[in-house]
């Protein structure tokens, strides 16, 4: 049996539908989840206690209490119910009913083990497990800790499947139990009274919680989350080591490492923009990177620290990211710290920063080091992945190049072709059916930066094939991405751009492109062997207000013989000086981390 179907078959068992209701239904679950182990008669085990929630609990499946927590276009009012009201407030059958019920719960923490947990890895998959079993998955009963930690992975798992999973499995579409098991797990970070907490298991609930909303919810209020999310776990001291303090267990100083360091990965993803400086500095903290060990091989009753291992493990994917915040970190102080002639060490800047993304991609495909050497489609996820993000230091240690004045104009091609591949890349991982699993790592984020790379060059030289095949790959992106992305402070300049750049399309193919254009429809053709795509694009200005396109912007020689470049326009179409850097720089380049 196809293992997709066997899975989704067992949820939707799990979630109550079966045949005949009133037949005991024994399930025997048997994965790489539970070694050794049976979970068998679930739904006998729980049938009592889901007929009492349906009578008792008023909130339908597909309902949410009138003063429940925030759903994605709440108020400021809304969002005070759960950040600033007290936990007391909190309680009682109306938000219990927010919870998993508990036959669906082993679905839930399946499809977060698989989706999520790899990563994410801040939590120990073989404790929790084992306190799943052991309170028969009745977040209920829970210590609110615990209950917090639960209901922030049953969200991350919603947000990590499919509309057809969803569908399947509860009945439902995937906004209505996002919206659900949202509120319910912003209720339960506020019953565990995370904003006072002193617990680590309550920091790893909101960690969860915010790297999984970002799908939703604007970069800059996760970014202003993620700033109280730092001042807790600083409070709690896991910006130090936990070999440094007495009385933390060899386990709990390996939980605390991977916690502190995705808490960095988040706030580097998240920062906003315009406050790059504000991000957790080098100097802030000295703790080390996670072991490199598998769950099975930690458990929070060993004495000694655990021996790391060699080659791929649970946590490659961590020191991945860790090496890569690094890499960028120091790609950054060596720029604040290099020579008048733009130099490090005697080396040029560029050439320094282009050796160290070199070295790090050839790392990871090394014999000994190999992270990801297997054909799964997990290791082609993260192959691309890490590509992706490599790519991206790339394009960073070209703008820092440009910025110190020392550009080659011959290097814009290689900024522009680099730009390209980190679309392209980007597109199939959020769209690949093979990988859908893994989608939510990059919703709702927008390829702002190798966008208006793009738009830039193509603005500068003469229109062709070239152009046409790369103004499709931006519109394709543009396509899918979120409604929300419009109102971030970011798609205006990317809006100038595109405004710029199909002015200098419709003066080079006149007619039927001026005709679409009038309709507010920008036709953006495929590459070959691709259909027909036509993304609806509400232009940058009214129609009455709209520059009328004349002359394209100056540019001299052919493609590849620049005589100037999208960081070298004098002038625009409708006559104005126009400065492709000023609409550049507002998306700040050294905010890099996709991952």
């Amino acid at each position: 049996m196809d293992p997709g179907h066997q899975r989704r078959r067992q949820g939707s068992l799990l979630s109550g539908h079966t045949p005949q209701k009133n037949q005991k239904v024994a399930i025997v679950m048997r994965d790489s989840l539970y070694p050794g182990k049976t979970v068998s008669l679930i739904r006998e085990a729980f049938e009592a206690e889901e007929e009492v929630q349906e009578q008792t609990s008023p909130l339908p499946l597909t309902g949410l209490p009138s003063n429940s927590a925030p759903s994605l276009k709440s108020s400021p009012i809304d969002y005070s119910t759960w950040i600033f009201q007290k936990p007391s407030t909190f309680g009682g059958t109306v938000i219990d009913a927010m919870f998993p019920m508990p036959s669906q719960m082993f679905f839930i923490w399946q499809a977060y083990v698989e989706n999520i947990d790899p990563f994410l890895k801040i939590i120990h998959v073989p404790s929790i497990t084992e306190a799943l079993m052991t309170k028969g998955c009745r977040l209920a009963i829970m210590e609110p800790a615990m209950r917090a930690l639960l209901s922030c992975i049953a969200f991350a798992a919603i947000a990590s499947l499919t509309e057809e999973e969803v569908r399947l499995n509860y009945s439902v579409d995937k906004k209505t139990l996002s919206l659900r098991f949202r509120a319910g797990a912003e209720a339960a970070l506020a019953r565990a009274d995370f904003m006072n907490t002193t617990g680590l298991m309550t920091i790893q609930a909101f960690t969860i919680f915010l790297s999984v909303l970002q799908c939703e919810e604007s970069p800059r209020f996760i970014w202003s989350l993620t700033g109280i999310l730092i001042r807790l776990a600083v409070s709690l001291g896991l910006h130090k080591d936990g070999s440094q303090f007495k009385g933390i267990s060899p386990f709990e100083i390996e939980i605390r490492r991977r916690v502190w360091w995705h808490i960095c990965f988040l706030d580097a993803r998240t920062g906003d923009s315009h406050f790059h400086d504000a991000q957790i500095p080098e100097t802030l903290f000295d703790t080390r990177y996670p072991s490199n060990v598998d769950d099975t091989d930690i458990d929070p009753h060993m004495g000694e620290p655990v021996l790391p291992r060699e080659g791929p493990t649970d946590m490659s994917i961590c020191l991945v990211r860790c090496r890569i915040w690094r890499m960028v970190r120091a790609m950054r102080t060596a720029s604040q710290h290099a020579n008048a002639d733009n130099t490090v060490d005697g080396r040029p800047l560029l050439e320094h920063s282009l050796d160290a993304v070199r070295e790090f991609r050839e790392s990871l495909v090394s014999p000994h080091q190999s992270c990801w050497p297997g054909n799964s489609e997990q290791d082609s996820f993260l192959r691309i992945m890490t590509d992706v993000v490599a790519s991206r230091v790339e394009l960073m240690a070209y703008y820092q190049e440009r910025l110190s004045g020392t550009f080659d104009p011959a290097a814009q091609e290689d900024l522009f072709n680099v730009a390209i591949k980190v679309v392209d890349l980007a597109y199939k991982l959020g769209r690949s059916p093979s990988m859908s699993r893994w989608a939510w790592i990059t919703q709702g984020f927008l390829q702002w930066q190798p966008l208006i790379i793009i738009l830039g060059y193509i603005c500068a030289v003469p229109w062709g094939a070239c152009s046409e095949k790369a103004w499709s790959t931006v519109g394709r992106c543009i396509d899918t991405m979120p409604e929300g992305i419009k109102h971030e402070p970011l798609w205006q300049p990317l809006q100038r751009l595109l405004s710029r750049t199909y002015q200098h399309r419709i003066s080079s193919t006149a007619g039927e492109a001026t005709q679409r254009y009038r309709q507010h429809t920008l036709t953006v053709p495929t590459a070959a062997c691709e259909p027909p795509l036509e993304p609806q694009i509400t232009p940058p200005y009214s129609e009455e207000a709209r520059p009328v396109a004349s002359n394209p912007p100056h540019v001299g020689g052919e493609v590849g013989q620049w005589a100037c470049g999208p960081m070298d326009i004098t002038s625009s179409a409708n006559g104005a000086d126009y400065d492709w850097l000023a609409d550049a720089q507002e998306a700040d380049f050294r905010q890099w981390l996709i991952w």
